[in-house]
């Protein structure tokens, strides 16, 4: 991977934001994305945004939205090349540095999920700036049905339990999902009972 030393003008309308930004990182809070406005307002954008080559970026989304806000006609930006793989991982470690380890146990979901895939655990886990042993929990869990992970999100759903669920297929998470659901918070003594009942009946 490298990052251009050359430093351009983009116009603000030709830079398209990561498809993945969303589900990888939680946006800023009012209060923060306010803070930063003003301070943009007052001194400017300090540093460049990091796009592709194509002009889709990868840090620098917030900015770009204030920019937006401020009637900005260009920002300028370093361009960054390297793999799919290699681009999402950057992202996430400048997003780490800049804002620490991401709160939102959905977002740690995906971001263990993309680093997984393209690297080792103990690499991922330095790029997150977790352990080893979280990023393997928080990897386990992407296979939890969006249901189980919308519960999960809100806190209605123990990491416990969404451990054990996400061992099993998704039509056996369907099964559970239409049985625990209703439940105002499920722990793993529920799947279990589930399960106890389940082997009950498949004896019978």
């Amino acid at each position: 991977m490298q990052i251009k030393n050359e430093v351009i003008q983009i116009p603000v309308e030709e830079i398209r934001e990561h498809k993945d930004n969303f589900s990888l990182f939680s946006p800023l809070t009012d209060h923060l994305y306010n803070e930063l406005k003003e301070n943009i307002r007052v001194h400017g954008i300090l540093q460049p945004l990091l796009i592709t080559d194509d002009s889709i970026l990868l840090c620098g989304h917030n900015r770009l939205r204030i920019a937006k806000d401020l009637n900005y006609p260009t920002v300028s930006c370093q361009i960054v090349q390297g793999s799919t793989s290699e681009l999402v991982q950057f992202m996430i470690a400048d997003n780490s540095l800049r804002r620490g380890v991401e709160k939102n146990i959905l977002r740690l979901i995906e971001q263990s999920y993309h680093l997984s895939q393209t690297g080792t655990i103990r690499d991922g886990a330095t790029t997150m700036g977790i352990t080893k042993s979280k990023l393997e929990r928080y990897r386990k869990l992407f296979n939890l049905s969006d249901e189980f992970k919308d519960l999960l999100g809100c806190n209605k759903l123990t990491m416990g339990a969404g451990y054990t669920l996400a061992t099993k297929d998704m039509d056996t998470q369907k099964q559970y999902y239409q049985q625990l659901a209703q439940l105002p918070k499920i722990n793993e003594n529920h799947v279990k009972y589930i399960e106890e009942d389940s082997h009950v009946k498949e004896t019978l």
